[in-house]
């Protein structure tokens, strides 16, 4: 879906999903359910998304923002 998006040219979209609903599925708290529960993945894969994000929001100011 997010991937979609983003080849469609949704990059607000794209990142609306990446930060408030990908993002708190692996943050360790309890709701939502995790869908991972190894710590070092949770970061690695955390770490991952915020760089996409970065990325993501570069272009979007480039295109005049969200």
């Amino acid at each position: 879906l997010v991937h979609d998006m983003i080849d469609s040219g949704d990059l607000c979209d794209a990142i609306d999903k990446l930060e408030n609903d990908i993002l708190p599925k692996m943050d360790g708290e309890p709701a939502p359910p995790d869908w991972l529960i190894d710590a070092t993945a949770q970061a690695e894969l955390e770490q991952m998304l915020n760089d996409l994000i970065d990325d993501l929001q570069n272009q979007a100011n480039a295109l005049g923002g969200c």
